[in-house]
This record gives structure tokens, sequence and C-alpha cells, in this order.
């Protein structure tokens, strides 16, 4: 069977870590990881993942447009339903920014909002339903 693929995009370098060593060691993925959009954008387009994990709030780096650097995470998610490589693929915003506005963008582009307070059980669970939902 061939191992699940993801990519963790998330500026905080504590959490990333972290949570790059519980997907590895709790859900036997493996990552990649971007901090920024700039490079989450050449990880996406050179390579193939099963799942994407994205904080909201990520570095203006590698803007996706004339957007705000505030909700690059969102902008990103629109990008991925553009591209038919990646318009299935299952998108977690995992976030502390947890304004309805934002919950209902990226519930209606199709993607999976787990704000950040919640780490390892719901996290890792809308993580586990996303893959199979996708096989």
């Amino acid at each position: 069977m061939t191992e699940k693929k993801i990519l963790l995009i998330e500026d905080d370098s504590r959490l990333r870590e972290g949570l790059l060593v519980l997907l590895k060691s709790e859900l036997n993925l493996d990552a990649d990881w971007a901090g920024s959009t700039k490079s989450a954008l050449r990880l996406l387009t050179n390579g193939a993942y099963d799942v994407v994990v994205s904080d909201n709030k990520l570095p203006r780096f590698g803007d996706l447009g004339d957007k705000t650097e505030y909700h690059q995470g969102l902008e990103l998610l629109k990008w991925m339903r553009q591209e038919e490589k990646y318009r299935e693929t299952p998108f977690i915003m995992h976030t502390g920014d947890d304004l309805p506005e934002v919950r209902q963008q990226v519930e209606e582009l199709r993607g999976i909002f787990c704000p950040k307070g919640q780490l390892n059980p719901s996290l890792f669970s809308c993580i586990e339903e996303a893959m199979l939902a996708h096989t």
C-alpha cells in the first residue's frame, strides 16, 4: 500500500514541527511542509498530495494576487479548486481565524474548517476522514 502524502502549510515553526512529528508517528503520513504561499505553490505545482492542511494567516511571500496577507490560506484554497490536479483534493483549514465568514468561504469551496485550538483528536480525525472520502 502506498503511503499517503500530506502538505502542511504553517508559518509558526514550533507548531509546524510538532504537527509534523505527530502526523508521522500517529497517522503514518509522509508530510512535506511550507511556511508561505510561495513555497506551498512550488510544492503543489511540482508534487502530488492526498491532503493539504493550511493555516489561513500566512506570510505574503508569493502572493496569489492583490490580496491582503491575512487570508492567504483561503486564496490558496481558491487556487487549488481552479487547478484540475487539486480540484477534488481534501483541504483542511487549520486556523485560529475562527470568523464565520472565513468558515463559510472554506465550506463553500469544499474545504474542511478545523479551528487551531483543536489539535490531536480533532485535526487528526479531520485528516483521516478526508483521506477516506478521497480514496
